[in-house]
C-alpha cells in the first residue's frame, strides 16, 4: 500500500513525476504492480516456449502464438523502459525483437493463403493467386527449419525473464501511464504519416497492438472507465491488422508472382490496392477521436479513469432522499 499520506500527494518534494500526471492513487499497492508486470512478462514468454515445443502439432498456429506472445512481452518492457538501465533495456528488447523477427517469413507464408482465399476475385485473378501460392510453397522455409527457429528463439526469449526481474526497480502506475503515453505518441505520429505512407500505417498498427497489450496491465486495476478506454484502442488494433495483412500479401504476390499472366497479376494487384486503400482510410477515420489529443492528455485520462474507478461509491445521504420533498 502507498505510504504517502493524502496531504502529501502532489508535494514537489516527492518528485516532479507526481505533478506531471497527477497524484498517486491512494491505497494502491505499487509493489504489486511490479509483481504483476513480471508475472505477465513471464507468462508471455511461457506462451512462446510452449508454442515452440508443440510446433509439430500445428506449425502455423505455433508461429502465430509465438510471435504474438513476444510482441506482448516487448510491449511490457517498453512501458517501463524509463525505469530500466540503458544497457539492460537495449539487450532485452533486442533479444525479443530478433527472436520474433526470425519467424517473419514463416508468418507471411502461413497468413497469405487465408487472406487471398477470403478476397472476392474473378476467375483469372483467382487462378493467378493459386499459381502464386504454389510458387511460394516451393520457396517457403521448411518445417524443420521453422521449428528450429522457434526453439532457438524461445530459449533466447525465456532467458530475458530473469534479466528483467534483476533490472526492474519498484514503480507505480504513473510510470506505466507515462510509458503508455509514449506509445500513444508514437502511434499518433505514425497515424498522421499513414495518410501518405503504408510503412507508416504498419508502424501505426504495431504501436496500436503494443498499446492494447499495455492496457491489459492496468485495466484490471480499475473498473468500467479504464476498460472502456482499453476496448476502444483494442478494437481499432484488430481491424488495422486486417489492412496490414493485405499489404503484406501484395508484397508477397510481387515476390512470388514471376512471369505469369501479366493481365491477371495486374488485376490481382488492383484488387489488393483497392482494399488496402479503402481499409486504411476507414481505419484512420475510425481512430480519429482516439488520437485527437496529445500524449500528456492521454496519460491524464488514464490517471483520471483509474482514480474514478477506485473512488468509493457514493449514494444519497440517508434522510435526504429527493423523494422526501413530495
Amino acid at each position: 500500500m502507498s505510504n504517502i499520506p493524502v496531504s502529501d500527494l502532489g508535494n514537489p518534494e516527492l518528485g516532479a513525476e507526481h505533478d506531471e500526471i497527477g497524484p498517486l492513487v491512494v491505497g494502491h499497492d505499487h509493489r504489486g504492480l511490479r509483481t504483476r508486470l513480471l508475472r505477465e512478462f513471464r507468462a508471455s514468454l511461457d506462451v512462446a516456449r510452449i508454442a515452440a515445443a508443440n510446433s509439430s502439432n500445428d506449425l502455423a498456429t505455433a508461429v502465430h502464438d509465438y510471435r504474438r506472445a513476444l510482441r506482448r512481452a516487448r510491449a511490457l518492457v517498453d512501458v517501463v523502459s524509463a525505469k530500466l538501465p540503458k544497457h539492460e533495456r537495449k539487450s532485452i528488447l533486442e533479444a525479443l525483437r530478433d527472436a520474433r523477427g526470425a519467424l517473419s517469413v514463416a508468418r507471411d507464408h502461413a497468413v497469405a493463403p487465408g487472406v487471398l482465399a477470403a478476397m472476392p476475385l474473378g476467375e483469372p485473378e483467382r487462378l493467378v493467386a493459386n499459381d502464386v501460392l504454389r510458387a511460394a510453397r516451393d520457396a517457403a522455409p521448411t518445417e524443420a527449419d521453422t521449428e528450429m527457429l522457434l526453439r532457438e528463439g524461445a530459449a533466447r526469449a525465456v532467458a530475458q525473464a530473469d534479466a528483467l526481474e534483476a533490472a526492474l526497480p519498484v514503480f507505480d502506475e504513473r510510470v506505466v501511464f507515462a510509458g503508455m503515453a509514449n506509445t500513444y505518441r508514437k502511434a499518433r505520429r505514425a497515424r498522421r504519416g499513414a495518410k501518405r505512407s503504408m510503412s507508416q500505417f504498419h508502424r501505426f498498427r504495431r504501436r496500436l497492438k503494443e498499446l492494447a497489450y499495455q492496457f491489459e496491465l492496468v485495466a484490471e486495476l480499475g473498473g468500467a472507465r479504464l476498460q472502456t478506454l482499453k476496448d476502444g484502442y483494442t478494437g481499432i488494433s484488430v481491424t488495422c491488422g486486417e489492412v496490414a495483412d493485405l499489404h503484406m500479401v501484395r508484397e508477397f504476390v510481387a515476390t512470388y508472382g514471376g512471369p505469369r499472366n501479366t493481365d491477371a497479376l495486374e488485376g490481382l494487384d488492383v484488387a489488393l490496392v483497392a482494399q488496402i486503400r479503402d481499409g486504411a482510410i476507414a481505419q484512420r477515420k475510425a481512430s480519429r477521436d482516439l488520437f485527437g489529443f496529445r500524449g500528456k492528455k492521454f496519460a491524464k485520462k488514464l490517471a483520471r479513469a483509474l482514480r474514478k474507478d477506485l473512488a468509493p461509491a457514493t449514494g444519497p445521504v440517508e434522510g435526504n432522499d429527493p423523494g422526501d420533498s413530495d
